[in-house]
């Protein structure tokens, strides 16, 4: 299975998100525009680079398309097999994408469930930093 690549940012001017490719460090380009000798154009809007984030390539349970940097909550089964409902911020470890868990300790490990549901991102919800 081919997944898309794709980036989502923040605009500079307008605070604005807005999906595309990526190309450099803070320029998202949104669409082509062809020019009559078929040499191609992407129009390119600056955006804050801390706000840029790759998709997953999944989507949450309600079709939401979730990016790295997209808090998401999710029911883990644990042995005891009680469920308990977590939140964590998506993030690139160890070559892919998940929400990263922490034990009581500190340490981090990749969180596996299919109940991902994104409750919104550590850009537009400052009170969900803390589950960075």
């Amino acid at each position: 299975m081919e997944r898309e690549i794709k980036f989502r940012g923040k605009m500079k001017s307008d605070g604005k998100w807005i999906h595309g490719d990526l190309t450099t460090g803070d320029t998202i380009h949104t669409s082509p525009s062809w020019y009559e000798d078929g040499e191609m154009e992407w129009w390119g809007y600056e955006c804050h680079e801390a706000t840029i984030g790759e998709y997953t390539g999944i989507n949450d349970i309600n079709g939401v398309e979730i990016y790295e940097g997209d808090v998401v909550r999710y029911s883990q089964e644990w042995e005891i097999s009680a469920q308990r409902d977590k939140i964590e911020v998506v993030q690139f470890h160890h070559g892919g994408f998940t929400p990263m868990c922490r034990t009581l300790g500190g340490v981090y490990y990749e969180c596996q469930s299919e109940r991902y549901e994104v409750i919104g991102n550590v850009h537009d919800n400052p009170e969900l930093k803390k589950y960075i």
